[in-house]
């Protein structure tokens, strides 16, 4: 952006926070209904954490990405889990692993928070 320090940041973001980022940059006013973060503060400081995780949504489900985990829920009830450290590739789906079942517990919850805050 004008007049920030290029650079890169490791913090989730979606493609929605694009538009008030814009009205941000342009000292426009972001309308109240807008539901996406301003990556103002990120392009400032890309240390910085904008989201934990990015929502998306696609045809029969939904995957929330964080910065280790990605979980994917369908509609079918059909669930995936991934540990994108040590598998981005994401050829083993841990979603039945019982170690990681705190984290699918954890992420199944997040994703069902994030999909209220978007009805």
């Amino acid at each position: 952006a004008p007049g920030m320090t290029p650079g890169s940041s490791q913090s989730a973001v979606e493609l929605i926070d694009i538009y008030p980022t814009l009205c941000s940059l342009l000292k426009l006013p972001t309308p109240q209904t807008v539901q996406a973060k301003d990556l103002v503060p990120l392009l400032k400081n890309p240390k910085a954490q904008a989201r934990t995780a990015a929502l998306s949504m696609f045809r029969g489900g939904h995957s929330l990405r964080g910065d280790r985990w990605a979980y994917m829920r369908y509609s079918s009830g059909a669930e995936e889990l991934y540990d994108m450290q040590n598998d981005p590739d994401q050829f083993i789906n841990l979603v039945s692993n019982k170690e990681r079942e705190q984290v699918k517990l954890r992420m199944r919850e997040q994703l069902k928070t994030r999909r209220s805050e978007i009805k």
